[in-house]
Protein backbone atom coordinates (compact mmCIF):
# COMPACT_ATOMS: atom_id res chain seq x y z
CA UNK A 1 0.00 0.00 0.00
CA UNK A 2 1.08 3.37 -0.95
CA UNK A 3 0.61 6.36 1.32
CA UNK A 4 -0.02 9.98 0.48
CA UNK A 5 0.31 13.35 2.44
CA UNK A 6 2.51 14.26 5.31
CA UNK A 7 0.64 12.16 7.62
CA UNK A 8 1.11 8.83 6.18
CA UNK A 9 4.53 9.79 5.07
CA UNK A 10 5.60 11.00 8.26
CA UNK A 11 4.34 7.43 10.17
CA UNK A 12 6.32 5.51 7.39
CA UNK A 13 9.55 7.27 8.24
CA UNK A 14 9.27 7.06 12.23
CA UNK A 15 8.27 3.10 12.28
CA UNK A 16 11.48 2.50 10.26
CA UNK A 17 13.63 4.30 12.47
CA UNK A 18 12.69 2.38 15.30
CA UNK A 19 14.13 -0.39 13.95
CA UNK A 20 16.90 -1.80 15.98
CA UNK A 21 18.98 -1.84 12.70
CA UNK A 22 19.96 2.01 12.25
CA UNK A 23 19.34 3.36 8.52
CA UNK A 24 21.40 5.69 7.20
CA UNK A 25 19.96 9.26 6.63
CA UNK A 26 20.19 9.50 3.47
CA UNK A 27 17.91 6.59 2.40
CA UNK A 28 15.31 8.25 4.40
CA UNK A 29 15.96 10.92 1.76
CA UNK A 30 15.82 8.73 -1.21
CA UNK A 31 12.91 7.24 0.34
CA UNK A 32 10.74 10.35 0.56
CA UNK A 33 11.99 11.62 -2.51
CA UNK A 34 10.36 8.30 -4.47
CA UNK A 35 7.24 8.67 -2.79
CA UNK A 36 7.06 12.39 -3.80
CA UNK A 37 7.72 11.67 -7.33
CA UNK A 38 4.84 9.06 -7.45
CA UNK A 39 2.46 11.75 -6.39
CA UNK A 40 3.38 13.65 -8.81
CA UNK A 41 3.66 11.35 -11.20
CA UNK A 42 0.09 10.37 -10.49
CA UNK A 43 -1.44 14.14 -10.56
CA UNK A 44 0.39 14.54 -13.89
CA UNK A 45 -1.48 11.47 -15.58
CA UNK A 46 -4.67 12.11 -13.88
CA UNK A 47 -4.42 16.20 -15.68
CA UNK A 48 -3.55 14.34 -18.93
CA UNK A 49 -6.45 11.37 -19.03
CA UNK A 50 -9.10 14.31 -17.72
CA UNK A 51 -8.84 15.87 -22.10
CA UNK A 52 -9.16 12.66 -23.12
CA UNK A 53 -12.07 11.64 -21.48
CA UNK A 54 -13.73 14.53 -22.04
CA UNK A 55 -12.87 14.58 -25.81
CA UNK A 56 -14.82 10.84 -25.44
CA UNK A 57 -17.66 12.14 -23.99
CA UNK A 58 -17.78 14.85 -26.49
CA UNK A 59 -17.69 12.45 -29.44
CA UNK A 60 -20.73 10.40 -27.44
CA UNK A 61 -22.75 13.38 -27.11
CA UNK A 62 -22.07 14.10 -31.15
CA UNK A 63 -24.23 10.86 -32.24
CA UNK A 64 -26.82 10.32 -29.44
CA UNK A 65 -28.71 8.54 -32.29
CA UNK A 66 -26.33 5.54 -32.28
CA UNK A 67 -26.28 5.72 -28.53
CA UNK A 68 -30.20 5.17 -28.82
CA UNK A 69 -30.05 2.75 -31.75
CA UNK A 70 -27.69 0.57 -29.07
CA UNK A 71 -30.37 1.14 -26.27
CA UNK A 72 -32.79 -1.30 -28.63
CA UNK A 73 -29.87 -4.00 -27.99
CA UNK A 74 -29.81 -3.09 -24.42
CA UNK A 75 -32.96 -2.81 -23.38
CA UNK A 76 -33.51 -6.27 -24.99
CA UNK A 77 -30.63 -8.09 -23.12
CA UNK A 78 -32.10 -6.62 -20.13
CA UNK A 79 -35.33 -8.34 -20.82
CA UNK A 80 -33.81 -11.43 -21.35
CA UNK A 81 -31.78 -11.66 -18.12
CA UNK A 82 -34.84 -10.56 -16.67
CA UNK A 83 -36.74 -13.65 -18.67
CA UNK A 84 -34.08 -15.81 -17.68
CA UNK A 85 -34.27 -15.26 -14.14
CA UNK A 86 -37.94 -15.58 -14.15
CA UNK A 87 -37.62 -18.90 -15.61
CA UNK A 88 -35.26 -20.57 -12.57
CA UNK A 89 -37.42 -19.32 -9.83
CA UNK A 90 -35.12 -15.78 -9.10
CA UNK A 91 -36.11 -13.15 -7.60
CA UNK A 92 -33.51 -10.92 -9.10
CA UNK A 93 -34.03 -7.30 -9.08
CA UNK A 94 -34.15 -5.70 -12.93
CA UNK A 95 -31.55 -3.17 -13.05
CA UNK A 96 -33.17 -0.08 -14.61
CA UNK A 97 -30.60 0.63 -17.44
CA UNK A 98 -32.39 3.94 -18.54
CA UNK A 99 -34.13 5.98 -15.90
CA UNK A 100 -37.72 6.82 -16.18
CA UNK A 101 -38.23 10.71 -17.24
CA UNK A 102 -41.15 10.29 -19.42
CA UNK A 103 -42.85 13.20 -17.07
CA UNK A 104 -39.96 15.28 -18.10
CA UNK A 105 -40.27 14.65 -22.15
CA UNK A 106 -43.91 15.98 -22.46
CA UNK A 107 -42.78 18.88 -20.00
CA UNK A 108 -42.58 21.08 -23.04
CA UNK A 109 -43.42 25.42 -22.80
CA UNK A 110 -46.91 26.04 -24.32
CA UNK A 111 -46.70 26.65 -27.64
CA UNK A 112 -49.07 29.89 -29.89
CA UNK A 113 -50.96 29.10 -32.81
CA UNK A 114 -50.47 30.97 -35.93
CA UNK A 115 -53.06 33.72 -36.84
CA UNK A 116 -53.74 34.83 -40.21
CA UNK A 117 -55.74 37.60 -41.44
CA UNK A 118 -56.78 36.60 -44.60
CA UNK A 119 -57.74 32.89 -45.85
CA UNK A 120 -55.20 30.55 -46.82
CA UNK A 121 -54.75 30.67 -50.72
CA UNK A 122 -55.03 27.62 -50.98
CA UNK A 123 -57.46 25.84 -48.97
CA UNK A 124 -61.04 26.16 -48.60
CA UNK A 125 -63.83 24.88 -45.50
CA UNK A 126 -63.16 21.44 -44.80
CA UNK A 127 -65.74 19.31 -45.41
CA UNK A 128 -64.94 17.20 -42.10
CA UNK A 129 -63.15 18.83 -39.16
CA UNK A 130 -64.08 17.18 -36.23
CA UNK A 131 -62.70 19.86 -34.13
CA UNK A 132 -63.56 18.93 -30.77
CA UNK A 133 -61.01 15.41 -30.71
CA UNK A 134 -58.47 17.70 -28.74
CA UNK A 135 -60.98 20.31 -26.89
CA UNK A 136 -58.70 22.00 -24.58
CA UNK A 137 -57.61 19.00 -23.29
CA UNK A 138 -53.56 18.11 -22.87
CA UNK A 139 -52.31 16.50 -25.90
CA UNK A 140 -48.66 14.60 -25.44
CA UNK A 141 -48.55 12.77 -29.22
CA UNK A 142 -50.93 13.45 -32.34
CA UNK A 143 -50.22 11.35 -34.81
CA UNK A 144 -51.83 12.34 -38.04
CA UNK A 145 -51.88 9.97 -41.48
CA UNK A 146 -52.31 11.09 -45.36
CA UNK A 147 -54.65 8.11 -46.01
CA UNK A 148 -55.93 7.99 -49.71
CA UNK A 149 -59.79 8.08 -49.16
CA UNK A 150 -61.05 4.63 -50.00
CA UNK A 151 -58.55 3.06 -47.44
CA UNK A 152 -61.06 2.43 -44.99
CA UNK A 153 -59.77 -0.95 -44.03
CA UNK A 154 -55.80 0.45 -43.22
CA UNK A 155 -57.63 3.20 -41.21
CA UNK A 156 -59.23 0.72 -38.96
CA UNK A 157 -56.11 -1.47 -38.79
CA UNK A 158 -54.02 1.23 -37.81
CA UNK A 159 -57.08 2.15 -35.20
CA UNK A 160 -56.73 -1.27 -33.63
CA UNK A 161 -52.94 -1.27 -33.48
CA UNK A 162 -50.33 0.80 -32.99
CA UNK A 163 -52.31 4.41 -33.46
CA UNK A 164 -55.00 3.81 -31.09
CA UNK A 165 -55.54 6.99 -28.77
CA UNK A 166 -55.59 4.47 -25.66
CA UNK A 167 -52.19 2.27 -26.90
CA UNK A 168 -50.58 4.06 -23.42
CA UNK A 169 -52.14 4.07 -20.13
CA UNK A 170 -50.74 7.56 -18.80
CA UNK A 171 -49.60 9.26 -22.19
CA UNK A 172 -52.39 11.24 -24.21
CA UNK A 173 -52.21 10.44 -27.81
CA UNK A 174 -54.53 11.52 -30.59
CA UNK A 175 -54.94 10.41 -34.04
CA UNK A 176 -56.60 12.10 -37.21
CA UNK A 177 -56.43 11.06 -41.21
CA UNK A 178 -56.09 13.52 -43.84
CA UNK A 179 -58.52 12.69 -46.91
CA UNK A 180 -59.45 14.36 -49.67
CA UNK A 181 -62.45 14.24 -51.80
CA UNK A 182 -63.47 10.85 -53.30
CA UNK A 183 -65.14 11.14 -56.75
CA UNK A 184 -68.79 10.00 -56.12
CA UNK A 185 -71.23 11.04 -53.74
CA UNK A 186 -72.09 7.31 -52.64
CA UNK A 187 -68.16 7.21 -51.99
CA UNK A 188 -68.87 10.25 -49.81
CA UNK A 189 -71.48 8.66 -47.57
CA UNK A 190 -69.16 5.60 -46.88
CA UNK A 191 -66.72 8.52 -45.51
CA UNK A 192 -69.40 10.04 -43.71
CA UNK A 193 -70.51 6.78 -42.48
CA UNK A 194 -66.85 6.00 -40.99
CA UNK A 195 -66.39 9.37 -38.96
CA UNK A 196 -69.77 8.61 -37.68
CA UNK A 197 -68.17 5.76 -35.99
CA UNK A 198 -64.93 6.80 -35.13
CA UNK A 199 -64.87 10.63 -35.54
CA UNK A 200 -61.36 10.91 -36.11
CA UNK A 201 -61.16 12.13 -39.92
CA UNK A 202 -60.28 15.76 -41.46
CA UNK A 203 -61.59 15.57 -45.01
CA UNK A 204 -59.92 18.57 -47.32
CA UNK A 205 -62.29 20.28 -49.10
CA UNK A 206 -60.42 18.99 -52.85
CA UNK A 207 -59.73 16.13 -54.60
CA UNK A 208 -58.23 13.10 -53.04
CA UNK A 209 -55.59 12.78 -55.56
CA UNK A 210 -51.16 12.68 -56.19
CA UNK A 211 -51.45 15.70 -57.58
CA UNK A 212 -53.47 17.38 -54.02
CA UNK A 213 -50.83 15.37 -51.73
CA UNK A 214 -49.19 18.91 -50.86
CA UNK A 215 -53.19 19.99 -49.74
CA UNK A 216 -53.54 17.41 -47.70
CA UNK A 217 -49.91 18.58 -46.15
CA UNK A 218 -51.45 22.09 -45.47
CA UNK A 219 -54.62 20.97 -44.18
CA UNK A 220 -53.31 19.19 -41.37
CA UNK A 221 -50.81 21.98 -40.51
CA UNK A 222 -54.17 24.14 -40.22
CA UNK A 223 -55.94 21.57 -38.16
CA UNK A 224 -53.28 21.48 -35.56
CA UNK A 225 -52.49 25.19 -35.71
CA UNK A 226 -55.82 25.42 -34.92
CA UNK A 227 -57.39 22.94 -33.02
CA UNK A 228 -54.79 21.00 -31.07
CA UNK A 229 -51.14 23.21 -30.79
CA UNK A 230 -51.13 21.96 -27.16
CA UNK A 231 -49.70 18.89 -28.42
CA UNK A 232 -46.28 17.94 -27.84
CA UNK A 233 -44.88 16.09 -30.42
CA UNK A 234 -46.36 15.26 -33.90
CA UNK A 235 -46.07 11.97 -35.57
CA UNK A 236 -46.37 11.81 -39.02
CA UNK A 237 -47.03 8.57 -41.32
CA UNK A 238 -48.57 7.21 -44.36
CA UNK A 239 -51.53 5.06 -43.66
CA UNK A 240 -49.22 2.07 -44.91
CA UNK A 241 -46.87 2.39 -42.24
CA UNK A 242 -46.46 0.41 -39.12
CA UNK A 243 -44.60 2.77 -36.37
CA UNK A 244 -43.39 1.06 -32.86
CA UNK A 245 -45.00 3.44 -31.21
CA UNK A 246 -43.60 2.26 -27.65
CA UNK A 247 -40.07 2.31 -29.02
CA UNK A 248 -40.40 5.86 -30.70
CA UNK A 249 -41.74 7.56 -27.66
CA UNK A 250 -39.10 5.58 -24.85
CA UNK A 251 -36.09 6.02 -27.48
CA UNK A 252 -36.41 8.79 -29.87
CA UNK A 253 -38.42 11.55 -27.42
CA UNK A 254 -35.71 11.39 -24.79
CA UNK A 255 -33.25 12.94 -27.99
CA UNK A 256 -35.68 15.67 -28.66
CA UNK A 257 -37.08 16.69 -25.52
CA UNK A 258 -34.74 19.54 -24.95
CA UNK A 259 -34.74 20.94 -28.06
CA UNK A 260 -37.05 23.32 -30.01
CA UNK A 261 -38.27 22.91 -33.29
CA UNK A 262 -36.72 19.66 -33.83
CA UNK A 263 -37.38 17.25 -36.45
CA UNK A 264 -36.33 13.40 -36.87
CA UNK A 265 -37.21 11.55 -40.07
CA UNK A 266 -35.12 9.91 -42.96
CA UNK A 267 -33.08 13.10 -44.23
CA UNK A 268 -32.47 13.87 -47.47
CA UNK A 269 -29.41 16.05 -48.19
CA UNK A 270 -28.78 19.35 -49.58
CA UNK A 271 -29.08 18.17 -53.48
CA UNK A 272 -28.83 14.28 -53.21
CA UNK A 273 -32.46 13.85 -54.91
CA UNK A 274 -33.04 14.87 -58.71
CA UNK A 275 -36.08 17.30 -59.33
CA UNK A 276 -37.87 15.29 -61.77
CA UNK A 277 -39.31 17.61 -64.83
CA UNK A 278 -41.02 15.58 -66.88
CA UNK A 279 -44.85 16.35 -66.79
CA UNK A 280 -46.07 12.70 -67.23
CA UNK A 281 -44.05 11.59 -63.94
CA UNK A 282 -46.43 11.47 -61.07
CA UNK A 283 -43.38 13.45 -59.22
CA UNK A 284 -43.49 16.10 -61.88
CA UNK A 285 -42.27 19.84 -60.82
CA UNK A 286 -42.94 22.58 -62.79
CA UNK A 287 -39.74 24.41 -64.05
CA UNK A 288 -40.57 27.80 -61.79
CA UNK A 289 -40.21 25.60 -58.79
CA UNK A 290 -36.27 25.71 -57.33
CA UNK A 291 -35.80 27.10 -60.85
CA UNK A 292 -32.49 26.38 -62.59
CA UNK A 293 -32.31 23.82 -60.00
CA UNK A 294 -31.80 19.57 -60.89
CA UNK A 295 -31.89 18.71 -57.46
CA UNK A 296 -33.82 19.65 -54.06
CA UNK A 297 -32.30 21.21 -51.14
CA UNK A 298 -32.91 19.74 -48.00
CA UNK A 299 -35.42 17.62 -47.31
CA UNK A 300 -37.40 14.74 -44.98
CA UNK A 301 -39.28 11.52 -46.42
CA UNK A 302 -42.70 11.95 -44.97
CA UNK A 303 -43.11 8.23 -44.74
CA UNK A 304 -42.79 8.76 -40.76
CA UNK A 305 -41.44 11.65 -39.42
CA UNK A 306 -41.65 13.28 -35.58
CA UNK A 307 -41.44 16.78 -34.75
CA UNK A 308 -42.32 18.83 -31.59
CA UNK A 309 -45.36 20.91 -32.45
CA UNK A 310 -43.70 24.39 -31.89
CA UNK A 311 -43.05 23.61 -36.14
CA UNK A 312 -46.47 23.77 -36.85
CA UNK A 313 -47.60 27.01 -36.62
CA UNK A 314 -44.37 27.65 -38.72
CA UNK A 315 -45.19 25.45 -40.98
CA UNK A 316 -48.52 26.61 -41.06
CA UNK A 317 -47.47 30.82 -41.81
CA UNK A 318 -45.13 29.83 -44.57
CA UNK A 319 -47.14 27.75 -46.67
CA UNK A 320 -49.03 31.07 -47.16
CA UNK A 321 -46.31 32.35 -49.40
CA UNK A 322 -44.53 29.02 -50.80
CA UNK A 323 -44.96 28.64 -54.40
CA UNK A 324 -47.33 25.28 -54.66
CA UNK A 325 -46.10 21.81 -56.16
CA UNK A 326 -47.73 18.13 -55.39
CA UNK A 327 -44.73 17.06 -54.08
CA UNK A 328 -45.70 17.07 -50.58
CA UNK A 329 -42.06 15.58 -48.82
CA UNK A 330 -40.12 17.99 -50.52
CA UNK A 331 -42.84 20.76 -50.23
CA UNK A 332 -43.72 20.59 -46.23
CA UNK A 333 -40.69 19.47 -45.25
CA UNK A 334 -38.40 20.85 -48.07
CA UNK A 335 -39.31 23.95 -49.22
CA UNK A 336 -41.78 25.50 -46.32
CA UNK A 337 -39.73 23.94 -43.78
CA UNK A 338 -36.82 25.55 -45.10
CA UNK A 339 -38.16 28.76 -44.54
CA UNK A 340 -38.27 28.11 -41.00
CA UNK A 341 -35.21 29.59 -38.81
CA UNK A 342 -33.11 26.91 -36.22
CA UNK A 343 -34.67 24.10 -37.12
CA UNK A 344 -32.77 21.03 -35.85
CA UNK A 345 -32.68 18.50 -37.65
CA UNK A 346 -32.00 14.11 -36.73
CA UNK A 347 -31.37 11.97 -39.96
CA UNK A 348 -33.38 8.43 -38.28
CA UNK A 349 -32.77 6.59 -41.95
CA UNK A 350 -31.40 3.44 -40.09
CA UNK A 351 -34.98 3.47 -37.73
CA UNK A 352 -36.59 3.35 -40.78
CA UNK A 353 -37.22 0.64 -43.37
CA UNK A 354 -39.35 -0.29 -46.42
CA UNK A 355 -38.40 -4.17 -46.80
CA UNK A 356 -41.17 -5.87 -44.45
CA UNK A 357 -39.91 -9.34 -44.87
CA UNK A 358 -37.10 -8.28 -43.79
CA UNK A 359 -38.84 -6.23 -40.69
CA UNK A 360 -41.07 -9.13 -40.06
CA UNK A 361 -37.71 -11.16 -39.50
CA UNK A 362 -36.68 -8.76 -37.36
CA UNK A 363 -39.88 -8.55 -35.31
CA UNK A 364 -40.38 -11.81 -35.14
CA UNK A 365 -36.83 -13.31 -34.50
CA UNK A 366 -34.62 -13.34 -31.40
CA UNK A 367 -32.55 -10.61 -31.39
CA UNK A 368 -32.95 -6.88 -30.52
CA UNK A 369 -35.61 -4.32 -32.58
CA UNK A 370 -33.49 -1.53 -34.38
CA UNK A 371 -36.43 -0.26 -36.76
CA UNK A 372 -39.45 2.20 -35.71
CA UNK A 373 -40.87 2.10 -38.70
CA UNK A 374 -41.44 -0.27 -41.37
CA UNK A 375 -43.49 0.10 -44.80
CA UNK A 376 -45.85 -3.03 -44.19
CA UNK A 377 -49.38 -3.11 -45.70
CA UNK A 378 -49.07 -6.50 -47.60
CA UNK A 379 -49.81 -9.75 -46.18
CA UNK A 380 -51.36 -8.27 -43.15
CA UNK A 381 -47.81 -6.74 -42.14
CA UNK A 382 -48.96 -4.06 -39.54
CA UNK A 383 -51.42 -6.73 -38.24
CA UNK A 384 -47.83 -9.00 -37.72
CA UNK A 385 -45.60 -6.28 -36.56
CA UNK A 386 -48.01 -4.72 -33.83
CA UNK A 387 -48.40 -8.20 -31.98
CA UNK A 388 -44.77 -9.22 -32.81
CA UNK A 389 -43.73 -5.82 -30.71
CA UNK A 390 -46.35 -6.84 -27.70
CA UNK A 391 -44.08 -9.52 -27.59
CA UNK A 392 -40.84 -7.87 -26.80
CA UNK A 393 -42.18 -5.40 -24.41
CA UNK A 394 -39.43 -3.85 -22.58
CA UNK A 395 -39.79 -3.16 -18.65
CA UNK A 396 -40.91 0.90 -19.65
CA UNK A 397 -43.37 -0.18 -22.34
CA UNK A 398 -44.70 -2.50 -19.75
CA UNK A 399 -45.03 0.39 -17.11
CA UNK A 400 -46.45 2.38 -19.43
CA UNK A 401 -48.41 1.23 -22.28
CA UNK A 402 -52.30 0.41 -21.47
CA UNK A 403 -52.73 -3.09 -20.54
CA UNK A 404 -56.15 -4.06 -20.74
CA UNK A 405 -56.39 -2.48 -24.14
CA UNK A 406 -53.06 -4.43 -25.47
CA UNK A 407 -54.79 -7.83 -24.15
CA UNK A 408 -57.54 -7.31 -25.49
CA UNK A 409 -56.57 -6.29 -29.25
CA UNK A 410 -54.20 -9.86 -28.88
CA UNK A 411 -57.53 -11.59 -27.59
CA UNK A 412 -59.34 -9.64 -30.72
CA UNK A 413 -56.20 -11.13 -33.08
CA UNK A 414 -56.56 -14.58 -31.59
CA UNK A 415 -53.26 -14.58 -29.66
CA UNK A 416 -52.46 -14.76 -26.02
CA UNK A 417 -52.51 -12.29 -23.42
CA UNK A 418 -48.22 -11.17 -23.40
CA UNK A 419 -48.34 -8.46 -20.71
Amino acid sequence: MVWFGGGSLGYVLDRMKAKTWAIPRYIETVFACVVIGACVFTVVSTMLSSPRRQMGQKATNQNPLKQERQSFLASWLSRTIYDKSKNMNEESPVVELYPDHAKEWFARKTVSRYVSKIPHPNLTEPIITNKFICNSSEVDILIYFHSLWSHFEHRRVLRESWANKNVFSDIRVRTIFILGKPPKKEDQLKINNENLHTQDIVQGNFDDTQRNLSLKSIQAMQWINDNCIQAKYIVKADDDMFVNIFALTEYLLPQIYRKEKAIMCSLKENRTSVIVRKPESKWYVPEYIFKGESHYPTFCSGYTVLFSSDLVPELYKFSFNAPYFSVDDAYLFGMVLGQVKNVHYEDITNLLSLNLKAGLDEYSGSGPLVHVGILAWDDGGIQKLWQATLSKMTEWTRKHSNVAMVQEVMRKAGGHDLV
